[in-house]
């Protein structure tokens, strides 16, 4: 595989010692709603059409099949399904369909469009449960708006509240993706999560960061198996500088310069003894998005094999 080459940046030759990381595909919803009373079956079903959804799933009598239809109608390629069978959308059965779906490692999105179905005074309580799965799963929530409901103050930045159907909503992002990436909002929506203020009220910094965590993680698996000294960490640092400047590159980061674009660290000073001890690999990146432009910090451990 050819080095790429970056005028006046020096690039580590790791292609030789170690897999250079991929990105992660992004715009790839789960949908979580109630599906026929009789089929139990529908947890966690890959979809690549409105067709193929209809051929598994029928029509739903609630909100699923419609807001798969604006899925794919507004720009969408794949989701994955998680359809609770039940006679009446509630705080629980969303909540078990949304557990369904939470070892489906390629969503990066969570859509309930059976949500604006539940009782006002359980809605709140369940998009709180939503909020938190995407805070442990490292997903982002497209919800729909709904007036007087409390999403919980901790979690707000992992979702944001559209005025218009969540599967359109979804499909607008999946659509962007495509062109550009997670780094750029789609022109008809507003660029902002539910929390109110800080690096993470906006839903490109929040979804970027997600992206950047993911493909990290995900591209440094091997690393779990490897004994932890400055050659491993020496590695890790040009596998994940050649995967930021990449973004840079793409635009996805600012600054007129390497060092202002971004800075990582991986040695001694981000794991102590204890996570050595523990077998966990610890990583800093700070990043620059293209607003707000200023450095946004992130920490990814990889956890040491079970």
């Amino acid at each position: 595989m050819a080095k790429t080459i970056y005028p006046g940046v020096d690039i580590p030759d790791v292609v030789d010692r170690a897999h250079p990381i991929e990105a992660v595909e992004t715009g790839i919803p789960v949908f979580v709603g109630l599906g026929k009373t009789e089929d139990a079956g529908g947890l966690g079903v890959p979809v690549k059409s409105f067709a193929e959804f209809e051929k598994r799933f029928g029509m739903p009598r609630y909100r699923l099949s419609e807001a798969v239809r604006l899925f794919f109608d507004n720009g969408g390629s794949r989701c994955y399904v998680s359809a609770v069978p039940g006679d009446k959308p509630s705080h629980e059965s969303l909540s078990a369909g949304l557990a369904a779906a939470k070892d489906i490692a390629e969503a990066d999105l969570v859509v309930v469009p059976d949500a604006a179905l539940v009782r006002a005074d359980a809605y709140g309580a369940l998009m709180q449960d939503v909020l938190k799965d995407c805070a442990r799963t490292r997903r982002f929530a497209v919800l729909e708006a709904r007036e007087g409901a409390d999403f919980g103050t901790a979690w707000r930045s992992w979702g944001a509240a559209y005025a218009m159907p969540g599967g359109k909503a979804a499909g607008l992002l999946a659509a962007e993706d495509a062109i550009h990436g997670p780094w750029k909002a789609p022109a008809e929506l507003p660029n902002a999560t539910l929390a109110r203020e800080g690096e993470w009220k906006y839903v490109t910094v929040r979804r970027l960061s997600i992206f950047i965590e993911r493909s990290i993680e995900r591209g440094l698996d091997w690393v779990v198996h490897e004994p932890r000294n400055p050659d491993l960490f020496a590695l890790v640092r040009g596998v994940v500088k050649h995967f930021l400047l990449d973004l840079w590159r793409k635009g996805a980061l600012v600054g007129p310069e390497l060092e202002s674009a971004f800075f990582l660290r991986c040695d001694g000073t981000t794991m102590g003894i204890e996570d050595l001890d523990d077998g966990d690999f610890i990583i800093e990146v700070s990043f620059a998005p293209i607003k707000p432009k200023e450095l946004v910090v992130m920490r990814i451990v990889q956890k040491a094999a079970a």
